[in-house]
């Protein structure tokens, strides 16, 4: 009875609080019996009243569970499985995904469901995100820091006070690089023994030409014993057993991921007048 405060002739039921089920935003009705006593002291009577007391409770969204964990493929895989999950923590039925949003992707990754809303966000529905995958453009690699937000709405069917919150997780797409193969148009020298023979230039174009790929080494092979390269300005060439690598020096471009070796010269062996075909080897990389 500490609860209840009163004059004497009016009553109030004071500092009682109630707390409505978990993850329930239903309004309920709680019943309240009130005794009185009439009392002159030798007797009394007694008389109880009942009623009501109505609460109401307003719903508060609950933030969903977001599986989004970093990615890590190589340039031109294909499509890569994001492995993206939401999902919503209260069971009693009043919640739900409404919406998904990707951000932070790149005008070369597409997203194989939703809407590309040209700013680096893809909207897509709940259902959208399952089995989602990512395709890069080819011949592109780097490390993306994308996002991925859940809208979930509480639906209070009987106030209309729905809520809503979004719940937002960070996650990175790596793509490593992949080097791609080179082009060699073949080169060729003719010429009289003891004499250097300018060799037509060999030419080598890379696959990749969105500039990320460069030649970091070329090697000439097939060298027959007693051979002897240089280049036009007399700057020797170290041949070794077969094979010799050229300075980076004589590697010059002929065009837009198109490379040749200048100025190349080789001396046959002695007591041979032959054409020369040696190969070329070339290394290159990201």
């Amino acid at each position: 009875m500490s609860a209840v405060t009163g004059d004497g002739e009016s009553y109030s039921l004071d500092g009682v609080q109630v707390k409505p089920p978990a993850d329930s935003n239903e309004n309920f009705a709680l019943g309240i019996d009130v005794t009185t006593v009439d009392s002159n002291g030798v007797t009394s009577d007694s008389q109880q009243t009942s009623g009501t007391i109505s609460v109401e409770v307003a719903s508060v969204a609950d933030e969903a569970t977001i599986d989004a964990g970093d990615i890590t493929a190589t340039e031109d895989a294909g499509a890569i499985a994001l492995n993206l999950d939401a999902a919503v923590g209260d069971t009693d039925g009043s919640e739900s995904i409404t919406a998904i949003d990707i951000s932070g992707v790149p005008d070369t990754v597409q997203l194989s469901a939703g809407t590309d809303n040209g700013d680096g966000s893809w909207s897509l529905t709940p259902d959208q995100l399952q089995g989602l995958t990512a395709t890069v453009d080819g011949d592109v690699s780097g490390v993306f820091d994308m996002s991925v937000t859940a809208h979930v709405l509480d639906a209070d069917s009987d106030s209309g006070g729905d809520d809503t919150i979004a719940t937002t997780k960070d996650f990175t797409l790596t793509i490593n690089p992949e080097a791609d193969g080179v082009s060699i148009t073949d080169g060729s020298a003719s010429g009289n023994e003891d004499e250097w023979i300018a060799v037509e230039e060999p030419s080598f174009t890379l696959s990749d030409v969105d500039g990320s790929e460069s030649i970091n080494a070329v090697t000439i092979t097939g060298i027959p014993d007693g051979a002897e390269l240089q280049l036009e300005d007399g700057t020797s060439i170290n041949v070794s057993g077969d094979s010799a690598e050229i300075p980076m020096s004589a590697i010059t471009s002929t065009g837009e991921s198109s490379y040749t070796i200048a100025g190349l010269e080789v001396k046959a062996p002695c007591r041979q007048q032959r054409k020369l075909h040696p190969g070329c080897r070339y290394h290159h990389h990201r």
